[in-house]
């Protein structure tokens, strides 16, 4: 999680000299204090040759937006090859990629959080990102966040894949956090 309020973070993830990434299960929040209107920043500083490879995988994330003006989610450069934007869910204002992109199952809009204000943001009953997932997608997350620093097991439960960082009913054991 980053980007608490009343946090004035730049870009909350920054991948500059690219490399295959990986961004798999995670609560990616953006403040309304920002001070930069980019959420995922990739390649930004270049091709280094110690990170092979110009691929990025955007996977079962859950970002927020709350920055009033919008912005963009995710900001690869044009030296990227097209990322895989996959089960995420998008919510606040803002452009998803700014570059060409795969996107499966993805949710943009209000997906029912339990109490996003709180940054609980946990599945309501009747949310529509219950099950709309596509498992073809891996890895898929084995833990999921819990607030304000810790995580717990994630585990698939219905019909498939919850879309975004957390599977309604899908808690498990809380970690050992400090």
């Amino acid at each position: 999680m980053s980007g608490e309020t009343p946090g004035n973070t730049s870009y909350e993830i920054n991948l500059p000299n690219g490399g295959t990434s990986w961004v798999v299960g995670n609560v990616i929040e953006q403040s309304k204090n920002t001070g930069n209107s980019t959420m995922i920043s990739y390649l930004e500083e270049d091709v280094d040759s110690r990170n092979p490879g110009h691929d990025l995988h955007i996977i079962n994330n859950t970002f927020v937006n709350e920055r009033a003006a919008g912005g963009t989610f995710i900001r690869p450069t044009d030296k990227a090859d097209p990322p895989v934007i996959a089960n995420n869910i998008f919510s606040g204002p803002g452009v998803i990629c700014t570059q060409p992109a795969t996107l499966i199952a993805n949710f943009v809009g209000d997906p029912l959080f339990v109490d996003a204000e709180h940054y609980d943001y946990h599945l309501l009953a009747g949310s529509p990102a219950i099950d709309g997932g596509d498992l073809s997608f891996t890895p898929t997350p084995n833990f999921e966040y819990l607030h304000p620093a810790c995580g717990e097991a994630r585990s698939t439960v219905g019909a498939g894949v919850d879309i975004g960082a957390f599977e309604f009913g899908g808690a498990g054991a809380p970690l050992a956090c400090r």
